[in-house]
């Protein structure tokens, strides 16, 4: 199975980017009609995304562009280990005055965080990034199975990306301790409300209502001191445009759980930024909100 699924890439990759933009589409269309659970999600995300002024249609449009946006995304991934340093930067709009920002941290070497979210196109940030010199080990959910799973780790890591298998529990954050303690930077992605043990996710204002965040990157940030860079990659038009924000520095205190509260906020406020702009790029087909508001607004 999993040859079959490289040949299959191997043949995307070499398709015209607008026949493969094309197909990606129609594939996005096809998994709005077909995919009923991620539909509902999608248009409850949106729902609460554009606000109660959002009329049914319009919520109901950007939930479909979600979907294709998601068919896009799996594009990228099987096209970008193919792509040279100079046909990607041909595709991208980099924010250099961002890099700038962040350039003495690499020079020393210092430990990092890159956060960034299910939006745009989550593989080009890695291979764009890492052709400007940033190395980043992404943590990767292990969705589908494990031949699936397996497969999407190779391509990712044929593109050059490091990837780090998600798991719960202490044992991962140390890990990830000793990975930031060692000069690497560690790339999460902590927008989606994910299952968390006990006592590792607090509730968080989110466009106007309570989201349940993971904890995990704010207490890798308190335990690490890393300061954590939000970078996000999304599409305009044919282009990709990479935007790296301002360093988020974790401020220590004595109380352990009213600083991770105003860090996991922080993150909120800037990921609520740049959903705002393009919300049909925030690719989860997952609720974001608790399943009984996702009921309700989804059988509106």
């Amino acid at each position: 199975m999993i040859t079959i699924l490289h040949v299959v890439r191997w043949l995307v990759a070499r398709l015209p980017i607008w026949c493969g933009r094309w197909l990606a589409c129609r594939a996005g269309d096809l998994a709005y009609y077909c995919a009923t659970r991620g539909r509902r999600a999608a248009i409850s995300n949106m729902y609460h995304v554009l606000g109660p002024q959002a009329t049914w249609r319009e919520v109901r449009r950007a939930a479909h562009k979600v979907f294709q946006n998601v068919g896009l995304d799996y594009y990228d991934l099987l096209r970008v280990p193919d792509l040279s340093d100079e046909e990607l930067k041909r595709e991208i709009i980099f924010d250099d005055a961002g890099f700038r920002r962040i350039e003495p941290y690499l020079a020393e070497q210092r430990s990092l965080i890159m956060l960034s979210a299910h939006f745009g196109s989550i593989d080009m940030a890695g291979r764009v990034l890492q052709a400007y010199g940033w190395r980043v080990a992404m943590i990767a959910d292990q969705v589908g199975g494990s031949r699936l799973f397996q497969f999407l780790r190779s391509v990712r890591e044929r593109a050059g990306n490091e990837m780090l298998p998600h798991e719960e529990g202490v044992g991962m954050l140390r890990r990830l301790v000793q990975t930031l303690r060692s000069g690497h930077t560690i790339g999460m992605l902590a927008d989606r409300n994910a299952t968390v043990e006990e006592g590792a996710g607090i509730r968080i204002p989110f466009f106007g209502h309570n989201m349940t965040m993971s904890t995990a990157v704010a207490r890798l940030a308190l335990r690490s001191k890393a300061p954590i860079i939000p970078c996000f990659c999304y599409r305009e038009g044919r282009k990709y445009i990479v935007r790296i924000e301002q360093p988020i520095i974790p401020i220590i205190s004595n109380e352990l759980e009213r600083d991770i509260e105003a860090l996991m906020q922080k993150i909120a406020d800037v990921y609520e930024q740049i959903i705002r702009q393009h919300p049909d790029q925030w690719l989860l087909l997952s609720p974001v909100w608790p399943e009984p508001e996702v009921a309700a607004v989804a059988g509106q």
